[in-house]
């Protein structure tokens, strides 16, 4: 018996053990049922992957929803200070009476709006949005209260192929393109004014105004013109069509790159067109004025052997044009000269005229008889001769060694030299009247045996 009891007090001993313990507690019907209805291990990891907590003190509330990952807690919370709402790792929506979200935003701050935005400053209206508008409005101590400029997407002519976007001022204010002056960052100059209205009044009032200068990499078209600035009476202009390019100003100059070097100036008080440099003409020169000249005047003619030679032409005190010729006196001793009817219209016979012999033989010769239309010769029979006849250029009889006018003194078209200009013209006219009926006869009178015309030799 003793050694019975033994054997069983070592049983015992061993089922006290820790282990034992356990093991028993954790296999008898009671734990397990108990177990059953407590938490296990994926509800409590459920449990633990989201934690709210709600944190009021006396200055702010604070909602706090965090995730439990990684043996961290990371999440979102919201505190609302009495001062701010602060939000973080999460957005926002606001909903209107009908659950509609008017503004919302997200943790990548991206906000979106329905209705209008407006920003203050100087607790006045600086920006507003609205619509497809942007207004921007004179906050700096102003009582005005419209906008003094917008931003607004639009359609030329409500026509949904032209749809563009537009930026202009307001009624009663300017726009402008500004830059940051470098020299004093807090002001900024103007590239370019719009300001139709003069708000700006500036002393060279125009309705858009360049401030610095501009490089057009394409060819500009101007519709109709380019005024420059100056007095309103004497403004130039530039004006062009697909033809035409025309110059309007009181004084206009041609000037080299290279030391400024005037080429061409001209001056509309004395209608004086000046070149400063010589000037080569390609192609054939028309002038319907008068040419003058204080050099040279001469023909260029290119010579076999010699180069080019300027040939010098004959000057006279009057305007004579010359026609040369020969003839041969007949056994009557006399000889009839027709002047050359298209000669004969570019000049005035009607006025006295000149005839110079040149004599091929022994013998005299003279001029008998002048005639508008003919001259006759007399002299030795048979002998042969030359001829040059001068006579006046038609329109230019009455004039001689006129004093030149000096364009560069713009003094001397005054109102005296013009009086003074259109009395002579009178007188030249009146005597031009006397010589003509003095001289006017029918050429067929002496061809047909008429009465004979007097001698003016």
């Amino acid at each position: 018996e003793v050694s019975a009891i033994e054997s069983r007090v070592s049983t015992a001993e061993q089922k006290i053990t820790d282990s034992a313990i356990v093991n028993t507690v954790r296999s008898s019907t009671a734990y397990i049922s108990d177990l059953d209805n407590k938490a296990n291990q994926s509800d409590l990891d459920t449990a633990t992957s989201k934690i709210t907590t709600l944190e009021q003190t006396s200055e702010n509330f604070k909602i706090s929803i965090d995730n439990y990952e990684s043996g961290k807690l990371e999440g979102a919370y919201y505190n609302f200070t009495g001062e701010s709402a602060i939000f973080k790792g999460a957005g926002f929506v606001i909903l209107d009476n009908n659950y509609t979200s008017v503004l919302q935003g997200d943790t990548e701050g991206n906000l979106s709006i329905t209705g209008d935005f407006i920003a203050y400053r100087n607790a006045q209206k600086a920006i507003e949005m609205t619509n497809n508008s942007i207004f921007m409005y004179d906050w700096e101590g102003t009582t005005r209260q419209t906008p003094v400029g917008t931003f607004f997407s639009a359609r030329r002519g409500n026509d949904i192929r032209r749809p563009g976007i537009s930026l202009g001022h307001e009624t009663g204010a300017y726009m402008a393109l500004v830059y940051q002056d470098p020299n004093n960052p807090n002001n900024y100059k103007s590239y370019i004014d719009f300001d139709i209205e003069d708000i700006t009044k500036d002393p060279n009032f125009a309705p858009i105004r360049f401030h610095e200068p501009m490089i057009f990499y394409q060819n500009p078209i101007i519709r109709y013109g380019l005024t420059f600035w100056g007095d309103s009476q004497y403004r130039p202009v530039i004006f062009g069509s697909s033809t035409t390019l025309a110059f309007k100003c009181h004084q206009f100059e041609f000037s080299g790159i290279q030391g400024d070097k005037k080429i061409l100036d001209f001056d509309s008080y004395t209608g004086a067109i000046n070149s400063w440099y010589n000037h080569i003409c390609r192609v054939n020169l028309q002038v319907r004025g008068d040419f003058k000249t204080f050099g040279a005047k001469n023909a260029i003619h290119q010579t076999k052997n010699y180069g080019d030679r300027a040939i010098n032409s004959y000057e006279m005190a009057e305007y004579y044009s010359g026609d040369l010729g020969t003839g041969k006196l007949g056994e009557d001793g006399l000889c009839y000269i027709v002047i050359d009817d298209i000669f004969g219209e570019t000049i005035n016979t009607n006025v006295n005229y000149h005839v110079i012999y040149g004599k091929y033989g022994a013998g005299d010769i003279y001029t008998t008889e002048k005639h508008p239309y003919y001259f006759v010769v007399k002299g030795e029979p048979g002998l042969k001769f030359s001829w040059e006849l001068k006579a006046k250029r038609d329109g230019y009889e009455y004039d001689r060694l006129e004093v030149s006018l000096d364009l560069d003194k713009e003094e001397e078209v005054g109102i005296g030299y013009l009086v003074e200009d259109e009395k002579e013209e009178r007188k030249n006219k009146e005597l031009k009247e006397i010589l003509n009926s003095e001289m006017t006869f029918d050429l067929a009178d002496y061809v047909l045996g008429g009465e004979k015309v007097e001698n003016i030799n």
